[in-house]
């Protein structure tokens, strides 16, 4: 059954096969790559945890047994060495199974049954380093009403790293913006340098469910994401913070040895 409060509740899709970093992920899931001596998606799940989520939905292929032993099975040789547990204390974990590699709406229409009314959508492999959370951040505006997205102000040397991130259409003066629309290239802000970009953190309401039909493709979360957008309220925050994308081979080297300490 969903959880009551719609804003204790994250999904996050840990289901895609990882190709942009063969060959690490021949075997290990992407989310088990370590970034500053843990798995990515112990970031993640305690980014959670500190912004008051107690409930994510985990959606994994059949084939993710790793991931699932190292969040949900106790350490063999506990008593050998000290190693912390893999998900902070009173943060419940859902599994969610998503048969096949397809897209994030397929991640979607997997997690449906078990999503509340709002819920936050969280990419595992974009962090927020040297300030708060990017959820904290999120849930501390977060009114209850339409969606709120995330956006980042990138580098202009970092750009190349951020592959699919896409600018939005915003107006206002900030750091709150409304959303008209979702753009193919970056857009700029005044007041600074760099480009703004979504960054993968997105408070969505189960409706948008509705838009996806059937197709688990990503173009349908695309599809699907500008049509919410012409019906109801949507507004986007600008984090602070340094965002790092991990999701290829590219990014994952280069935040590693510039941010990984």
């Amino acid at each position: 059954m969903p959880a009551p409060s719609p804003l204790h509740t994250a999904l996050v899709p840990c289901a895609g096969l990882g190709t942009r970093l063969l060959p690490l992920t021949r075997v290990l899931s992407k989310e088990l790559l370590p970034f500053r001596e843990k798995p990515l998606i112990q970031h993640v799940l305690e980014e959670l945890s500190q912004a008051g989520i107690r409930r994510v939905l985990l959606v994994v292929r059949p084939d993710k047994e790793l991931l699932q032993r190292h969040l949900a099975e106790p350490y063999a040789h506990a008593d050998r060495a000290g190693c912390p547990e893999s998900v902070p204390e009173g943060l419940e974990l859902v599994f969610v199974r998503q048969p096949r590699a397809e897209g994030l709406a397929g991640a979607l229409l997997a997690a449906g049954p078990e999503l509340p009314e709002r819920f936050l959508l969280v990419f595992p492999d974009q962090l927020l380093l040297g300030t708060l959370g990017a959820a904290e951040q999120m849930l501390a505006v977060e009114d209850g009403r339409g969606s709120l997205s995330a956006m980042v102000r990138i580098p202009a040397e970092e750009l190349e790293f951020f592959q699919g991130s896409r600018g939005l259409v915003i107006r206002g003066s900030g750091p709150v913006f409304e959303v008209r629309g979702v753009l193919g290239e970056e857009e700029s802000l005044p007041g600074g340098p760099g480009q703004v970009r979504a960054f993968g953190r997105t408070v969505l309401e189960s409706r948008f469910l509705d838009l996806l039909g059937a197709d688990p493709a990503d173009a349908a979360f695309g599809r699907a994401m500008e049509a919410y957008l012409a019906r109801g309220r949507h507004r986007a925050l600008l984090l602070e913070g340094a965002p790092v994308d991990l999701g290829t081979m590219p990014g994952y080297r280069y935040f590693t040895r510039t941010q990984g300490s």
